[in-house]
Formats: structure tokens, sequence, C-alpha cells
């Protein structure tokens, strides 16, 4: 059985010692308007491949392999880079930013940052 408490005692200690990384996917910025992985690779289908099918059991990531592909072969890729600099361009409205989770966040000591996320919350 898992022991939450003794978890946590660990992470802290982790934390107090720096010794700890943050690693914050795109769920950490959907509270301020930013697409998750399968929000984003269905707003991609949509704009570029409205006829690709999403497969069941098939991965966001790996659909999305598969929707670049196809821009690629239609020579559309200078309209997919407009559309991620659009999509994760910083927001105009500074209270959406980011949030208090996302400030907790930054202020906890860890070492260093890893994020798959393409916006500039953190």
């Amino acid at each position: 059985m898992f022991d939450n408490e003794s978890a946590k005692r660990r992470l802290v200690t982790a934390l107090k010692a720096r010794r700890t990384v943050l690693l914050a996917g795109a769920g950490s910025s959907r509270s301020v308007g930013y697409p998750s992985w399968p929000m984003l690779v269905e707003q991609l289908r949509a704009t570029f491949a409205n006829n690709l099918g999403w497969p069941i059991n098939t991965a966001a990531m790996t659909f999305a392999s598969t929707i670049v592909a196809e821009i690629c072969k239609n020579k559309k890729q200078d309209a997919y880079h407009n559309f991620l600099e659009k999509m994760f361009e910083p927001r105009r409205d500074r209270s959406r930013q980011h949030d208090d989770v996302h400030v907790a966040m930054v202020r906890l000591p860890f070492c260093g940052l890893v994020t798959t996320n393409y916006e500039r919350v953190i």
C-alpha cells in the first residue's frame, strides 16, 4: 500500500535540499486558456487535415505526427507555424497570464524546470 505521508515527507526533504525538478505539462496552463494536447491536436486536425479521422486508441502526440506529415505534404508549414504562434502567444489579458497554482509552483525551491509547453506561463 502507498504511504502518502511518507511520500510527502520525502518530497519536502528533497525540495529543501533543492534536489527536485518541476515537470509541468500542458494541463498546467489550461486554467489560463491554453489548450491541452488533445484539444490542440483536434484544432490542428480541423484546421489542416479535416479529411483525417482520429483513430480510436491513438495517443494525441502520435496523431499529431500524422497531422504534421499531412501539413508538410501539402506544403503548409508556414500556416502551421503561424497557427502555433497565434495559439500560444502571450495573453493580452494580464489577469490571465498565470494563476495562483503557477505562482505556488515557481515559489517552490525546485532546482530546475522542464516543460512540454509552448507558451510562457511558467
